[in-house]
């Protein structure tokens, strides 16, 4: 549509140009100025436009790919029909946004924490953080599994010592444990080897390219629900990357139950490179 519409502009703006140049020498004696007004003003106001097309439109690089059969895409965001977006969509950037810590813990320093009590408390938060990772796969189960199975380890520290060298001591061993009773996903298929990656050549020739990071929800089996944009490159190259990844499958989460590995939803953070030149 839009290359019609610059092709439209462009014959108008030339046919215009040649109309008043042929008044200009055939009539200049016998058409009265004010007649060549109007075609020299529809040659500005073309050539205007064709210009402000040019800098914001950008027709070579193709379409944006709209989200598959089944999908709903806006703004940043596709996902499946009849998911819930308000749970997909779930801010997980870090564990204050997902409701894991209350932040006047975090807030005190070591020697006010110490003498109120709460020190544990802010070597727990330091070792969540150290495994954000994890948490952000499924936030409030992983949290139930810290409870139960890292916290009680850390009744062992030596609280006078350096919060983030304990936090990193414990991390270690933490996610060991974690690791006995929840398994994260894992890509089943790769992009560009196993999905197709599209990369126009007028944005790769015109070195525009980078990382796209998104959000993604994953059910059961482990494909794609939702897909929310984080990082945006430019906006064909987001499409195309949110179109390859809605084509991803990965081994969905694991969660022991009754000594048996049962899949779960989850979330991943996941990243496409378009590396120019």
């Amino acid at each position: 549509m839009i290359i019609s519409l610059v092709f439209f502009l462009e014959s108008s703006v030339q046919v215009v140009w040649q109309t008043e140049l042929i008044c200009s020498v055939c009539c200049s004696d016998t058409l009265p100025s004010f007649c060549l007004a109007p075609m020299r003003f529809l040659n500005i106001a073309g050539v205007l436009l064709l210009a402000f097309l040019s800098i914001h439109c950008t027709p070579s690089s193709g379409e944006l790919p709209v989200p598959p059969d089944g999908w709903v895409g806006i703004e940043g965001k596709w996902w499946m029909e009849g998911v819930d977006t308000v749970r997909a969509f779930r801010d997980l950037e870090s564990l204050r946004s997902m409701g894991l810590y209350e932040e006047e813990v975090l807030a005190a320093n070591a020697s006010v924490a110490r003498r109120s009590g709460i020190a544990k408390e802010r070597l727990i938060i330091a070792v969540k953080q150290s495994l954000i990772p994890l948490f952000r796969n499924d936030p409030e189960h992983i949290d139930s599994l810290f409870t139960l199975y890292v916290a009680p380890k850390l009744d062992q520290a030596d609280l006078s010592q350096n919060l983030g060298d304990l936090a990193s001591t414990f991390k270690k061993d933490g996610y060991k444990s974690l690791r006995n009773h929840y398994r994260e996903p894992r890509k089943a298929l790769e992009v560009g080897t196993d999905i197709p990656l599209a990369y126009p050549d007028s944005l790769k020739n015109n070195n525009i390219g980078g990382r796209v990071s998104m959000q993604v929800r994953l059910n059961r089996e482990g494909m794609p629900e939702a897909i929310q944009l984080l990082e945006s490159v430019h906006p064909v190259l987001d499409a195309l990357a949110m179109e390859a990844t809605s084509k991803l499958e990965w081994s969905p989460a694991y969660v022991m139950e009754n000594g048996r590995w049962k899949p779960e939803s989850a979330w991943i953070r996941f990243s496409i490179s378009y590396r120019s030149g």
